[in-house]
């Protein structure tokens, strides 16, 4: 069993890209994810339902997430356009991380806190 590590994500700035980089290990050994699915999802607080995420990424360049897989160190890259985080809504807000094996296994591999903070209107629409 992976119990998830806890950790407090940089802010995203509303109206600008955002992106954060990462890999899983195990005792010291990076985790290798092929034919894993991964899913970050930002929530209101951990008690969301599944579907209550006001944003998900997915394992797929278009969705968000890409895994080097030729890379030993396996880092997971997590990036969102500015289309994206504009419409988020401004507070501290809970985020998982989510792989699901092969079998379908779900496990959250890391959550914590995460913060969508206005930028004083630079950048905005």
């Amino acid at each position: 069993m992976i119990y998830p590590g806890h950790y407090d994500m940089p802010p995203i700035m509303k109206n600008y890209p955002w992106d954060f980089s990462f890999n899983i290990t195990l005792d010291g050994v990076p985790m290798q994810l092929g034919g894993y699915n991964i899913k970050f999802r930002v929530l209101l607080s951990l008690e969301s339902e599944q579907g209550d995420a006001l944003i998900e990424l997915t394992r797929n360049p278009q969705n968000g997430i890409v895994v080097d897989d030729d890379d030993e160190e396996q880092w997971v890259e997590m990036s969102m356009p500015r289309s994206k985080t504009k419409d988020l809504p401004l507070g501290q807000h809970c985020y998982t991380i989510e792989l699901t094996q092969p079998d379908e296994e779900l496990m959250v591999v890391m959550c914590g806190r995460i913060r969508v903070m206005p930028c004083d209107g630079a950048g905005g629409e």
